[in-house]
């Protein structure tokens, strides 16, 4: 493993990012590698099968609250993030996405994949997941009455809840 900084990620992105071509559906930090990867359509699918063989054995999981939207250049792109799973929770592989970091201000552990359609975005994350349960058994809000002494309802905003 290299070593990884700020400028390197910067650097890049940005060649990887303009060479985005209309036909590539994804992109994403190939670590082993230290390169942006982009992804067309038969490389997605392929990845997308993967991936849902992995979390029907409960090794991988697409929390559904990481999916976000990011501005890039003005422009809405939308993030997926893959995390490994133990079936008790998610695995601490002490992996942080340098693109989430240096590039999306996220800070997660595991792999951020950027689309730039929301559509392809969701489609993959609900091929992926369709059947399985979300980590931490789904919220419901039911989960917080006892710890917080009021229950979530829907429509409910985030600065509505005081925790």
């Amino acid at each position: 493993m290299s070593l990884i900084n700020r400028e390197i990620i910067i650097n890049s992105f940005k060649p990887a990012y303009h060479s985005w071509k209309q036909n590539e559906i994804m992109m994403s930090y190939y670590v082993d590698r230290s390169c942006f990867s982009l992804y067309n359509k038969t490389q997605t699918q392929q990845q997308m099968k993967l991936w849902r063989k992995l979390a029907k054995e409960g090794k991988l999981k697409i929390a559904e609250y990481n999916n976000k939207t990011k501005i890039i250049n003005g422009v809405e792109h939308y993030i997926l993030v893959v995390q490994a799973y133990d079936g008790g929770g998610f695995s601490e592989s002490n992996s942080f996405d340098p693109m989430g970091i240096f590039i999306l201000g996220e800070m997660v552990d595991g792999f951020i994949y950027l689309f730039k359609s929301k559509e392809n975005r969701d489609k993959t994350y609900e091929y992926v997941m369709k059947g399985i349960q979300q980590p931490c058994g789904g919220y419901d809000g039911e989960d917080l009455v006892g710890l917080f002494g009021k229950k979530v309802e829907d429509g409910d905003e985030p600065e509505n809840i005081i925790l």
